[in-house]
């Protein structure tokens, strides 16, 4: 049985990439174009044992969709965005993510946050 992943992303070249990667990390992936399909997506999967959520939405707020995360899943939540000042990271981490990684990312790096938050994977 493979560990669940839900992957919140509106791009949808960087939402394939994401799902590829994960994949091939272990996880099923269900991916997400919107803030509220994915919050919902989340809601209910009781067993979900990672997030990935870009917080540049443009049905939701960023900070919004991490509260909205947060109240329903206590799974760990990674934000994958391209805003990069130390206030948005500060910003995310408060409101429930546990990691921060910018785009452009490279991939390793990606593994290397995921194998951390969810070793099981």
């Amino acid at each position: 049985m493979h560990a669940h992943c839900v992957v919140i992303e509106e791009d949808p070249d960087i939402r394939s990439l994401l799902s590829l990667a994960l994949s091939r990390a272990g996880f099923k992936v269900t991916t997400e174009s919107t803030g509220a399909a994915g919050v919902s997506t989340v809601a209910g999967d009781s067993d979900l044992e990672l997030v990935t959520v870009d917080v540049a939405l443009h049905d939701l707020q960023g900070n919004d969709v991490l509260h909205a995360l947060r109240g329903v899943s206590q799974a760990p939540i990674l934000v994958i965005s391209a805003r990069a000042e130390p206030v948005d990271r500060l910003t995310a981490l408060e409101s429930g993510a546990s990691a921060y990684l910018t785009k452009p990312f490279r991939l390793r790096d990606l593994q290397d946050l995921v194998h951390t938050l969810a070793p099981a994977s």
